[in-house]
């Protein structure tokens, strides 16, 4: 059980990954959208981190977790300053939807995983989830934001997103021992 588990969760993010980063290779993004996407991977990533806080019963797990919430909450308000100070409204695109559609694909999977398994498919998930994250900000949302403050923004956070990737591949690492 514990195979088929880890191959439906990584087929889940390797599709997730390719389909969105293949499209968004294809769309030119104005800065709003750019917002937007950036606004929905903090607040998605803050929900995941909020199921495993409640759910999970491993502490590297737990703290894991919870510096996903205190960063995803402080990009989130980022965010919400920068779009304040900008004057931009956050503007719905292909990207977004997907993203929140996965997401409650995602957290279907999650709630309804037994206990023994939830730590494996949420760091499974994680892993997938800022794979796609980080390399649609390096390689799509930073060369084409327009502003140059959203630019360094989107700049300042792409290590943090790194960051919780390596994080995120150390647990992953460490609960298939």
């Amino acid at each position: 059980m514990k195979g088929r588990v880890k191959k439906t969760i990584m087929i889940m993010g390797v599709l997730i990954f390719f389909f969105t980063y293949a499209f968004a290779q294809q769309i030119e993004f104005n800065d709003p959208q750019i917002i937007s996407i950036v606004e929905t991977i903090s607040k998605i990533d803050r929900d995941y981190g909020e199921i495993a806080l409640n759910r999970t019963q491993n502490n590297e797990v737990k703290e894991f977790a919870q510096t996903i919430i205190q960063d995803y909450t402080n990009h989130f308000k980022q965010i919400l300053a920068l779009k304040k100070e900008l004057i931009l409204s956050t503007q719905t695109n292909e990207i977004t939807r997907s993203l929140l559609k996965d997401k409650s694909e995602s957290i279907k999977l999650l709630e309804s995983r037994e206990q023994k398994y939830f730590d494996i498919t949420y760091v499974d998930n994680e892993v997938a989830f800022h794979r796609a994250a980080v390399s649609i900000l390096k390689n799509v949302l930073i060369p084409q934001a327009r502003n140059d403050k959203l630019k360094d923004f989107l700049a300042k956070i792409s290590p943090l997103w790194e960051q919780d990737l390596k994080t995120a591949k150390k647990i992953q690492e460490e609960i298939n021992k």
